[in-house]
């Protein structure tokens, strides 16, 4: 019950972040590549929060509360500045034409 607060104040963040990465995707996307592109991003997403679901579970059965809570930190850490690090990278793809 206690954790209620935190898991809304997360639910809150779940879709401007997927408008921002299904937005990112679409405009990355070489051309005629976008479905490809975006069967690339739910994959992924799938096998990170199974990772995740995996670890935090191992985390929190092992008695261990808290550290569930810090791998979901560091884990948002980690995307924080691998997102910033590829901020070069990010460019609208060219079209041939």
């Amino acid at each position: 019950v206690e954790a209620l607060p935190l898991m809304a104040i997360s639910g809150f963040a779940f879709a401007p972040a997927g408008t921002v990465l299904y937005t990112l995707v679409d405009e990355l996307a070489p051309p005629g590549t976008a479905t490809e592109a975006f069967t690339w991003m739910i994959t992924a997403i799938a096998g990170g929060v199974a990772a995740g679901a995996a670890v935090g579970g191992a985390l929190v059965t092992g008695g261990h509360p808290h550290r569930g809570f810090a791998a979901t930190v560091a884990a948002a850490a980690v995307a924080c500045v691998v997102a910033y690090l590829a901020r070069p990278s990010l460019r609208p793809a060219t079209s041939a034409a």
